[in-house]
């Protein structure tokens, strides 16, 4: 992992790997994060290329202003499916 940097105290991180999938990013963080801090946290990670698809598909409409907040939410491969939007449950995802 290189060029780690935080992102506006969010939790987000931003970091370049090479040949590791974001499966065994997670666990890597995972394990990092219980060790140094004795927390059992999931982690999610995406890559550019799925930021920049979703990034692309955001409506022209939606901005950020006094007027409007746009925010995205990223979801857990194992319930990211369109119609989760239409469901009233509550996933336990640990």
């Amino acid at each position: 992992m290189s060029s780690v940097v935080t992102y506006i105290n969010s939790g987000n991180i931003i970091f370049t790997v090479n040949g590791q999938s974001k499966t065994t990013i997670s666990h890597i963080l995972e394990e990092a994060i219980h060790t140094n801090f004795g927390l059992q946290i999931k982690v999610l990670v995406r890559s550019f290329d799925d930021l920049k698809k979703v990034i692309d598909s955001l409506p022209e409409s939606w901005t950020n202003d006094q007027q409007m907040r746009s925010d995205v939410l990223f979801l857990w491969d194992e319930i990211d499916y369109e119609s989760v939007l239409n469901k009233n449950v509550s996933m336990k995802l640990y």
